[in-house]
């Protein structure tokens, strides 16, 4: 009875040492999280309204504001969108495109450079 009692706490020692290790060696391997810099891109939230069948909540950007998405610099222009400043009138024999989109269309935690769109903009 002892001897299985011994084998059983040492069993459980072993396993508590085994996890252990195993915990340190994936905090050492794994990348760091992203830095959370300030100030934050600041948002509007919009709850929904059944009244005017809108059954969804709107998130958009505060226009004019420059602030960080993770560790990333980010721009928002008047009109509220991730980009430098546009203007209503398009350039002769030019084409726009709008990306609408969720946090990958935005580019959550990457630089403008880095989001499709301009990397769209980029290959057109």
């Amino acid at each position: 009875m002892k001897k299985d009692f011994s084998n059983l706490l040492l069993l459980l020692c072993s396993s508590i040492l085994v996890l252990v290790i195993v915990e340190l060696t994936f905090r050492w391997i794994q990348p760091p999280r992203p830095r959370k810099l300030q100030p934050r891109v600041k948002y509007v939230f919009v709850p929904p309204d059944s009244t005017r069948k809108r059954y969804c909540d709107y998130i958009y950007l505060v226009p004019n504001q420059t602030g960080y998405s993770l560790d990333a610099s980010v721009e928002v222009s008047s009109l509220g969108i991730r980009n430098v400043e546009v203007t209503s009138q398009s350039q002769p024999n030019s084409i726009r495109i709008l990306a609408l989109g969720d946090s990958h269309t935005f580019g959550y935690g990457v630089s403008d450079e880095e989001t499709w769109p301009r990397l769209l903009e980029q290959k057109l």
